[in-house]
Formats: structure tokens, sequence, C-alpha cells
């Protein structure tokens, strides 16, 4: 199991990040959570998962400040998150690779913060 902790951070909800947004919005969006996930990772030294035959799974947990910011897990944006996973920590992202993601949404006001876990399965 690897675990990414990417402090003071929580991914956008897919209802603000498709809706009305403009894709050069959107790109500057992707491309700041990209290089989030790979410096969290080379920060951690999360090392590279090896394909083994076995299928991983990826759960994404954000913390949110309060509940006032608080998105419904399913509104996650968490693609910004599995895409950089492959060539970091993933040899892809792909069906055979990637078995299932989930997210979860949580309060925790101290402590805002996204944590990616990635389990064999």
């Amino acid at each position: 199991m690897q675990k990414i902790i990417i402090l003071n951070e929580t991914l956008p909800s897919w209802n603000k990040f498709y809706v009305g947004m403009h894709w050069a919005k959107r790109k500057e969006i992707v491309d700041y959570w990209h290089k989030l996930v790979w410096s969290n990772c080379k920060e951690q030294k999360i090392p590279k998962m090896k394909y083994n035959g076995r299928s991983v799974s990826v759960h994404t947990t954000c913390y949110f400040s309060s509940r006032k910011v608080q998105i419904k897990p399913t509104d996650i944006c968490d693609k910004l998150v599995v895409d950089e996973l492959k060539n970091i920590v993933l040899e892809d992202n792909d069906w055979k690779h990637i078995k299932c993601t989930t997210t979860e949404s949580q309060v925790d006001k101290e402590n805002p913060r996204t944590i990616i876990t990635i389990s064999y399965i």
C-alpha cells in the first residue's frame, strides 16, 4: 500500500470543473494538480509499484476545512490524481492496472488535505 498526502489542498468538484469553466482555466487546474501529485510523490519518496499481474485500487479522501466548502464524494474530481499516478507510481492507468477508484469526503477544520491510498487487490 502507498499513501500520498497533499497538505492544505482538496480536489475540485466535477460540477465546478466542467460547468461553465473555460478550457484554459480547466487546463490550469489540471496542470496544478499534476504538479502537486508529482512533487508530493517525489518529496515523500513514493516508489513505483511494479505490475505483478494484480490490479490496484485508488482511494482518494479529501478533508475539507468546513462543512460549507465540503463537497459530496461523488463530486470529487479524482481523475486529476489518477491521471498523474501513471508514470510516477503506476506503470499505467488503464483497466488492467487500476481495478477501481473510490472517493471519500470528510471535514477536518485544523488540517485540510487530500490523501491518496493505492492498494493491490
